[in-house]
């Protein structure tokens, strides 16, 4: 667009912030000129908080999961890196009961504003979106970012966090890591010019404690001034008039509760940032992807090559352990490339197998 236009003219470039390829377009495009900054370069909020969790890829949705159960009264949005995570993630929390909507590039505009209309009433609380998807949301109520995949680019994560913590009100911004990506902690901390702090993902039972004092505060503030409500639990009470009240506060809870005490599980997903973990197999900063062909398909390592290389990719891609079994191959590549091979692979034919990658 910048090239067909009038070789006289004024141009300027707006932006939160601005990445090496911006200052590129701008020494090509612009002649000398001049940076203004308006506050500190990338500067997070000083009103946001920052907190991380580290759990293994397996289990990032059950963290999500409980550290929603875990906030009182959560309305925000959820980052995740593709479209294809926005909408499994928004369609799983649909079915685990949560209030979600998703947002990506294949949503329509009528049915995206729609979304934004209700989100911008708290009807859903949570927003599940991509970056590019979210660009021009403007709430000024949100009270957590989560992100679900952490940036890839450390700049995102300033506009991410920004969304909350507007209007002088406090707000949190939570990512969930695998001990791979606990590296890019120190960089986002850099970039927003704050320490974050390293929290538990909680147990089971500490869930269940929180829902029940949530449980307590919405009893005591339930509203008794519906006369045709009088009616009907005059009849609870003459069925249960006779039960001891220790007796019927259980009973009560343990029926309100019941799909959270058989659905939460209880045991520590905590993991460890891998520096902190004893050597493994996995390469430090890569990957595993797995595909859906392999030994018994008459897979040879020249095949595998081939495969990769007829992906399109413009940028050379390192490829780090190779395994190769009976009906699946696992590989690893560098995590800032893992979706675009994935994305390369997707639907290719070799052998007579349509290839399925994804993360193992």
């Amino acid at each position: 667009i910048l090239e067909q236009t009038p070789a006289q003219k004024q141009v300027l470039l707006f932006s939160a912030t601005i990445s090496k390829s911006i200052y590129s377009i701008a020494s090509n495009y612009m002649d000398k000129p001049e940076e203004i900054s308006a506050g500190e370069k990338n500067k997070g909020a000083d009103n946001v908080s920052h907190e991380y969790y580290i759990v293994s890829p397996e289990d990032r949705f059950e963290a999500l999961r409980r550290i929603l159960d875990s906030i009182s009264d959560v309305y925000g949005i959820i980052f995740c890196r593709t479209k294809k995570q926005t909408q499994e993630l928004s369609d799983k929390l649909k079915h685990f009961g949560y209030e979600a909507e998703c947002l990506h590039g294949d949503i329509s505009q009528n049915i995206r504003t729609k979304i934004m209309n209700g989100f911008k009433r708290g009807q859903p609380k949570l927003l599940v979106a991509t970056d590019v998807a979210a660009r021009g949301i403007d709430v000024n109520d949100l009270t957590h970012i989560i992100n679900y995949n952490p940036p890839d680019q450390e700049e995102l994560y300033t506009h991410r966090s920004g969304r909350t913590g507007r209007a002088q009100k406090s707000g949190v911004s939570v990512s969930i890591l695998s001990p791979s990506e606990s590296g890019k902690v120190k960089r986002m901390e850099n970039k927003v010019g704050k320490e974050f702090e390293h929290k538990k993902v909680p147990d089971g039972s500490r869930i269940i404690e929180k829902k029940i004092d949530s449980l307590v505060e919405e009893v005591k503030n339930a509203s008794m001034d519906d006369q045709e409500w009088e009616k009907h639990l005059s009849q609870a009470v003459s069925k249960l008039g006779n039960m001891k009240k220790e007796d019927l506060i259980k009973r009560f809870t343990a029926v309100a509760l019941k799909d959270a005490m058989k659905d939460q599980g209880k045991q520590d997903i905590n993991s460890e940032p891998t520096s902190k973990k004893k050597p493994s197999s996995k390469e430090e900063g890569k990957v595993d992807i797995k595909i859906n062909i392999g030994k018994k398909h008459r897979l040879d390592i020249k095949d595998f090559f081939s495969l990769i290389n007829s992906c399109g990719h413009k940028e050379k891609i390192d490829i780090g352990r190779i395994k190769m079994l009976p009906t699946v191959t696992i590989f690893s590549v560098d995590e800032e490339k893992a979706d675009k091979v994935i994305h390369g692979l997707q639907g290719r034919n070799l052998k007579g197998v349509r290839i399925s990658a994804g993360r193992k």
